[in-house]
């Protein structure tokens, strides 16, 4: 927010100058020739790979015309150059192909020196191959905004820099191979607001709060993931009025507690200490910041209860307690009204709920993102819901709650993500649910839930990109009304009682059938107010259990395991050319596998174990090359497996429990390949097996005859197995 307020500070005034100009009735003036030539020049030193500069051109233009480029409309100096990669907001692979083809390569130019009016350089966001920052940056005294983030640069921060005095926005963060040994060079940066090291190394500046001290008008501090070993105990900063954002997060501090002068900084609205080795209560000073917004005491070692005393920042929009493992004992009465997001999860926290959730308010609660999971809470939910209308996320997974699901959820008509995994409900999935047709995530797996499973589900929720009813109670038949879920990307019917046979309209799950790349990796909801939240889920994908987040919208999955399904797999679940995991084991399913399987290129994980599939396993299955888990045990399967690289890679205990021979079990003979019989028993002549036979001897004869008939034929044969092998030779030892 404050680069945002900086860079806007500066536009204004280059607006302002150019007001003037024409209030006072002069001409345009158009660049100076020496500025042209040192932008032409710096320009000749970089890689520019998608034209970004390709108005950069002529010996005689004006240079104030260039993209990137604002001059001075009274003197016609140049001002400002905006070289960051405008594609910096990458999501998916797609996106992220553009922001490497957009960055700028190649050397900095001291040509820059030329531009002695110049207050605004953005290079962030490029690619400069690791080279050091430029000592000559540390000349361009002007300069009030200098933006280096995510830039590759590497080395040692040049000491010149601190030569900025006028300096007032400097962002280094995101290069994790630049490091300081001190930040001595800091104490000339007199007019500095904004300072962002994250990431920079700093395992050795130990005199890093000394000279921040002296920074005076800081407002911003960012030294996230520096590596920071110790956070002195004083003195007490300079800084104490005018510091507004102070982020220490992720430097596992050899400090057990929170230094006393971080209270004092009174003005404080984003605290980020997140990620250290802080130990014992969480202190009462924490109080003193009364205009505090956003608290993150994540990944620590706090433990005891939440304090009263934290209640009272009323002003807090986030907090994150997450992951501090010993936090315990009942939740206090909250009452943040403006709270966005509340995260507690991951703590030892207990008992009922109900006070937290019911408890009333004057001001209408507006929490977006609500985590309580990975608790020891326990209890029913109580029936006080319509209270918090405005939830997003719903996380209670991983704890003790019990009863049936209260009426009034049906009330968070906004919610895109619940999760309820892990508890003790019981009962029906209650009607007022599928008042939630936002819902992109429902996770209600390992409860006792029971009875049939909705049709609405599929009626209504038709964002539903995650379906988790694993390990409940649920009987009856799959509802066909699922078919319409055409986002649907994992489905996990697990350890039920359904019945029935598997309806073929899953065609219609196309998410399931094409990659989207262009929605990105990760699965994020965008909330009023709230930037976004990056979901998570915990998949059973090969038999692991793991949680999927960064990548979570890459993954398609369907498991229907442990089920009491009937009938034949329909063909049309071959359709789904994305899936990557399909488990239908343990189930009563008979008929073939599909002679279609090969269609299922993306697939990695394929269990059809312990059902009542007969006939031969399809020649198709192997083409899929990505196939690196595979279970067709017990089965009534038949014949030969095919011949593939990725079959005779499995273990023998993929086709045991069946009739099959060849590689990994015994060799084929004439005894051991059985003749196949019709579902009544009768013996049948397989006339696969005979056209085989005779298409081989026709073959055969077909190619040899000839050669041994034509003397030319023959050498040319031998000439083409020659230039065959040799490209095979020098193939291989190009790969060594």
């Amino acid at each position: 927010m404050i680069s945002f307020l900086s860079l806007l500070f500066l536009e204004l005034l280059a607006v302002a100058t150019i007001t003037v100009s024409f209030s006072n009735g002069s001409t345009y003036v158009g660049c100076h020739q020496s500025e042209r030539e040192a932008l032409l020049s710096f320009k000749h030193d970089l890689n520019d790979t998608s034209n970004r500069l390709s108005s950069w051109v002529g010996d005689h233009g004006d240079c104030c015309k260039w993209d990137a480029v604002v001059c001075s409309n009274f003197t016609g100096n140049v001002l400002e150059l905006h070289l960051g990669n405008p594609f910096n907001n990458y999501s998916s692979d797609a996106e992220y192909e553009v922001y490497e083809r957009s960055q700028l390569r190649g050397k900095i130019s001291s040509s820059l020196l030329d531009l002695k009016h110049l207050v605004y350089l953005d290079l962030s966001y490029n690619d400069f191959e690791g080279v050091q920052i430029p000592r000559f940056l540390g000349s361009m005294s002007n300069l009030r905004y200098l933006n280096l983030t995510k830039s590759f640069f590497a080395g040692m921060i040049p000491h010149q820099l601190g030569n900025l005095s006028t300096l007032q926005y400097l962002d280094l963060s995101h290069d994790s191979f630049i490091y300081a040994e001190s930040l001595s060079w800091l104490s000339g940066l007199s007019s500095l607001k904004h300072l962002d090291m994250t990431y920079v190394s700093l395992t050795v500046a130990s005199d890093w709060l000394l000279e921040i001290n002296k920074l005076s008008s800081l407002t911003v501090l960012r030294l996230s993931g520096c590596r920071l070993q110790h956070i002195p105990l004083s003195p007490f900063p300079n800084f104490t009025s005018s510091l507004i954002t102070l982020d220490l997060s992720s430097n596992r501090f050899d400090n057990t507690s929170i230094p006393s002068w971080v209270f004092s900084l009174r003005n404080l609205e984003f605290l980020g200490l997140g990620g250290n080795n802080f130990k014992g209560p969480i202190p009462d000073g924490l109080q003193n910041l009364t205009s505090l917004q956003h608290l993150d005491l994540s990944y620590n070692y706090f433990n005891s209860s939440i304090p009263n005393q934290l209640s009272r920042i009323r002003s807090l929009e986030s907090l994150d307690l997450s992951y501090n493992s010993n936090l315990q004992g009942p939740l206090p009465l909250i009452t943040y009204p403006y709270a966005l997001t509340l995260d507690l999860s991951n703590n030892v926290f207990s008992g009922s709920i109900a006070q937290f959730l019911c408890h009333k308010i004057i001001e209408p609660r507006e929490t977006q993102v609500l985590k309580l999971g990975s608790n020891s809470f326990s209890g029913e939910l109580p029936n006080c819901w319509m209270n918090w209308q405005y939830l997003y996320v719903l996380e209670l997974s991983d704890n003790n709650f019990t009863g049936i699901l209260p009426f009034s959820i049906g009330n968070l008509s906004v919610l895109q993500s619940l999760h309820l995994r892990n508890n003790k409900f019981f009962g029906e999935i209650p009607l007022s649910l599928k008042n939630c047709t936002e819902l992109v995530t429902l996770d209600i797996g390992e409860n006792e839930f029971s009875g049939n499973i909705p049709t609405w589900i599929g009626e209504r929720f038709s964002e539903l990109v995650i379906l988790n009813l694993r390990s409940n109670k649920f009987d009856g038949l799959l509802p066909r009304e699922f078919c319409h879920l055409t986002s649907l990307q994992i489905m996990d019917l697990a350890y039920n009682n359904l019945s029935g046979s598997i309806p073929s309209c899953i065609r219609n799950f196309s998410a399931m059938a094409a990659m989207n790349y262009s929605k990105g990796n990760s699965i994020q909801y965008y909330t009023e107010g709230y930037e976004s939240y990056i979901e998570d889920a915990l998949l059973v994908i090969k038999g692991k259990t793991s949680k999927y987040k960064s990548i979570l919208n890459l993954v398609r999955n369907m498991d229907l395991s442990k089920n009491k399904f009937s009938g034949e797999i329909p063909m049309e679940v071959t359709s789904l050319c994305a899936l990557q995991s399909l488990n239908l084991s343990y189930n009563s399913l008979t008929g073939r596998i599909p002679e279609t399987i090969g269609d299922m290129r993306e697939i990695e994980s394929l269990d059809l174990s312990a059902n009542r599939l007969f006939g031969e396993i399809p020649q198709s299955i192997t083409s899929l090359t990505f196939l690196d888990n595979l279970n067709l045990s017990n089965n009534k399967l038949i014949g030969r497996i095919p011949l593939g690289t990725q079959l005779q890679s499995f273990n023998a205990s993929s086709f045991t429990g069946n009739e099959l021979c060849g590689s990994p079990l015994k060799n084929c003979t004439v005894a051991t390949v059985p003749t196949p019989r019709h579902e009544n028993g009768e013996q049948e002549v397989d006339w696969f097996y005979v056209s085989m036979a005779l298409g081989f001897m026709v073959g055969f004869w077909s190619l040899i005859g000839p050669l041994l008939i034509n003397r030319r034929w023959r050498y040319m044969y031998c000439r083409f197995l020659d230039r065959i092998g040799d490209k095979l030779y020098f193939g291989v030892r190009k790969l060594c």
